[in-house]
């Protein structure tokens, strides 16, 4: 009871930072699961919490959402997440950290560099389901990849919850394909479910009180944090190696 009890404050307070913020939320809850789940579980039930977080996200702000990139972004993470099916138990990898955290830098301060605002949707969409399918929560690497500079907060938040729970989907369908028992974890779901809908609710009102300047501000410093994070323990990873 305690483990469901824990899952469920955890996804609230995660879902309130996403919807509020951005991001954030997602690497928060990935690391707070990792306390009471094994690893063969991690990633699939991390997916299935994030779908119900993201889709709220998405409903919430709705009437905001880019459907001309999203069409193009959902075909684009269908393909990317059967492409890397058979690698699902490669999980990880000692260079991953240090190539997502350098491309969100990059991404963040530098978009110039990579030209994303010439990606098709498609391509950012299969590349970034790709990665989240391998490595769990990549919602920094999502955010970098959209064009979140032309649209307002509403939209930010509403078409990048939209996005990734179409990742998180196709994932969750994916290790239901390679036998993954996600039902017997439905006490944890459920938990997962109910703190995503609190948490959406909350961060709306606190959005609301955010300027969409502001927001830009403190999106790209939570995007580079999130960032160096992973270049961090990713080195210290290659160090102690």
């Amino acid at each position: 009871m305690f483990d469901v009890i824990f899952v469920g404050v955890a996804s609230a307070i995660t879902s309130l930072i996403t919807a509020s913020l951005g991001l954030g939320g997602g690497v928060l809850l990935l690391a707070l699961l990792g306390q009471i789940l094994p690893p063969v579980a991690l990633i699939p039930i991390h997916g299935v919490g994030q779908f119900f977080s993201n889709i709220g996200r998405a409903y919430v702000h709705r009437a905001y959402l880019e459907w001309d990139y999203l069409r193009g972004f959902f075909l684009g993470s269908a393909a990317g997440s059967l492409m890397v099916l058979p690698l699902v138990s490669l999980l990880g990898g000692r260079f991953a950290g240090l190539f997502l955290g350098a491309f969100i830098l990059i991404a963040t301060w530098r978009t110039q560099w990579l030209k994303l605002f010439r990606w098709h949707p498609a391509f950012s969409g299969a590349i970034t389901s790709a990665l989240s399918m391998l490595f769990g929560a990549t919602g920094p690497l999502v955010m970098s990849v959209v064009p979140n500079e032309h649209w307002s907060k509403q939209s930010v938040l509403g078409s990048h919850g939209a996005a990734m729970s179409f990742q998180h989907g196709f994932k969750t369908l994916a290790f239901g394909l390679i036998g993954f028992e996600l039902l017997a974890y439905w006490q944890i779901i459920l938990a997962l479910l109910m703190g995503a809908v609190v948490g959406n609710i909350l961060g709306q009102r606190v959005l609301s009180k955010i300027s969409d300047q502001r927001f830009r501000i403190i999106l790209k410093w939570v995007l580079t944090l999130l960032a160096m994070r992973m270049v961090v323990l990713a080195s210290l990873d290659l160090w102690g190696a």
